[in-house]
């Protein structure tokens, strides 16, 4: 008996690793097809040429970090027999996408590809940490909201270089802070800073995780970020500072938005369309969990005040940590029993609807 109950245990646990696997390989094809969704499907907005010689406008110049891979790419043997093979045996030369297929743009795919990969990664981690049940949920909610945002496009269908690892480099800083594991957390906001200008919204999420537990000495961290990133910003914008620029506020964009039914349910896919869930869901956050919200609510203005508001990509690097904390609302809102209904409401049978009926009748 006990050798048997062994034998069923032994292999419970060998179909527990084989779904477990499955539903590995199935985010890592999820993954894929969305990144390669954002390349083949939409059109870079920047001049790559310019952008790799250090003429483009700012603030799109200043993002410098992904500067190396386009001038290597474009010297590489391996890249352009990569773009020349996918020309061929991808599209067969036929012009069925928006632009072709540089050596750069190859690089640029392969390396969004290698982030993309890595936050979901770190999601897997993270629900195998807190989320044993549902672990796969906060990477399957990443790349949900990452392709309804960026991939499923009907207007302002541009990519950028630095997005991809941006997000990802941003969005598992943002959760290193909220778990309280500082020196990753900085170590990740000095790989970002010349990926993209907003990593400086990590600060106030710094200081309210500091305030929120009360770690004072915490706010050295935060401090050094601040004095780290005005460096960086000084140095960048005086090395470009003959360019010419888009800094500012599109204040232009904001009635045609609102106003034009078309780009109603584009503006509503921020988020993936589950921002207005996510607040009904604020009584099932922790205090840290609410705290980590309220730091991330000004870097969330201040890219609606300055962004394109139908572009939803420009929100992006929130989707990592918004993804785990949705998945903790749904999670805790189903254990707590506070889900209105039936989970699984099953279908009336022919004779209960017949009997039904006759009920009615009589």
């Amino acid at each position: 008996m006990e050798q048997a109950s062994y034998r069923n245990l032994q292999s419970d646990r060998r179909w527990s690793t084989v779904r477990r696997m499955v539903l590995c390989a199935l985010l890592t094809l999820a993954t894929v097809h969305c990144v390669e969704s954002i390349f083949v499907d939409n059109l870079s907005f920047m001049n790559l040429t310019s952008y790799e010689n250090g003429t483009e406008q700012m603030p799109f110049q200043g993002r410098v970090a992904m500067i190396p891979v386009g001038r290597w790419a474009e010297k590489s043997a391996l890249m352009q027999r990569e773009s020349a093979w996918i020309e061929l045996r991808i599209f067969h030369g036929a012009n069925r996408r928006l632009e072709p297929f540089s050596s750069s743009k190859v690089a640029y795919l392969t390396v969004g590809m290698m982030a993309s990969l890595l936050a979901v990664g770190f999601g897997v981690f993270l629900g195998r940490r807190y989320l044993p049940g549902v672990w796969w949920l906060p990477s399957a909610l990443f790349i949900y909201m990452l392709y309804v945002t960026y991939a499923a496009r009907a207007d302002a269908h541009y990519w950028y270089p630095y997005d991809l690892p941006h997000f990802a480099l941003f969005g598992i800083a943002a959760i290193c802070l909220l778990e309280g594991w500082w020196v990753a957390a900085f170590l990740l906001f000095l790989t970002d800073l010349p990926v993209r200008e907003t990593s400086v919204y990590l600060v106030p999420v710094a200081i309210a995780r500091a305030y929120a537990r009360r770690e004072w000495r915490a706010m050295g961290w935060a401090a050094a970020m601040v004095v780290l990133w005005v460096v960086a910003r000084v140095l960048i914008s005086r090395h470009f500072s003959g360019n010419a620029s888009d800094s500012r506020i599109h204040w232009e964009f904001w009635a045609p938005a609102l106003r034009n039914p078309y780009r109603w349910g584009q503006l509503a896919s921020a988020f993936g369309f589950l921002l207005i869930p996510f607040i009904w869901g604020w009584k099932y956050l922790n205090r840290e969990e609410r705290f980590f919200v309220y730091g991330a609510i000004p870097g969330v203005l201040l890219t609606a005040l300055y962004g394109v508001w139908y572009e939803t990509r420009i929100w992006d690097e929130w989707l990592l940590p918004a993804a785990l904390l949705m998945s903790f609302q749904a999670v805790r809102a189903i254990n707590r029993g506070h889900v209105s209904g039936q989970l699984i409401e099953e279908r009336p049978s022919v004779d209960y609807r017949a009997r039904a009926a006759q009920t009615v009748i009589s």
